[in-house]
């Protein structure tokens, strides 16, 4: 009989359970500014400078930038994305 060492337990079950807690972090994340700016009259949509068209693309390049911000830069040295510049209802 085999004996399973138990140094590092669950090690796989860990990476699997944090892949898909970020993953679904990642959704509510995606979700959360994509209504928000849905939420926007055209009118304000052209004062911060997109067009209703434009807010997939720049939901989708939020989230890309806030990943490579996390891996890249340190927080003080990141560019702000739309996410930071627009944040609730006011311009920073």
């Amino acid at each position: 009989m085999k004996i399973r060492r138990l140094d590092r337990p669950f090690v796989k079950d860990h990476a699997m359970f944090k892949f898909v807690t970020d993953f679904f972090a990642r959704q509510a994340r995606k979700h959360s500014l994509s209504a928000e700016l849905n939420s926007m009259n055209d009118r304000e949509l052209a004062d911060i400078g997109i067009s209703r068209g434009d807010i997939e693309f720049i939901v989708l390049q939020s989230l890309a930038d806030e990943a490579a911000a996390k891996t890249s830069a340190p927080a003080a040295a990141r560019a702000p994305n739309l996410a930071t510049i627009y944040n609730n209802g006011r311009l920073a």
